[in-house]
């Protein structure tokens, strides 16, 4: 229930932090222990297909399959084409 939902959005957090940014720094202080990104390790391709993901889903409703289809073979094509 809540402890699921806690999980996965935690995960999904971590997953998006460590493909958008290069580099991540460990804080520990406070009590909290985690890796805070380097601003400016961003990469702007990887940037540039998360957000048009999101707006395709947010913005005009598509599928998970559909975005998650799409966004794969635009990362593949542009693997190929040796822009990522």
């Amino acid at each position: 229930t809540a402890a699921v939902v806690g999980v996965i959005l935690s995960l999904a957090i971590w997953f998006a932090s460590h493909v958008v940014f290069a580099e991540h720094v460990a804080v520990t202080s406070f009590g909290l222990d985690f890796d805070l990104p380097r601003l400016a390790t961003v990469d702007p391709v990887s940037l540039a297909l998360v957000v048009a993901a999101l707006v395709a889903v947010f913005r005009f409703r598509l599928g998970l399959f559909t975005v998650i289809g799409s966004a794969a073979a635009v990362g593949v094509a542009l693997r190929l084409s040796g822009i990522a």
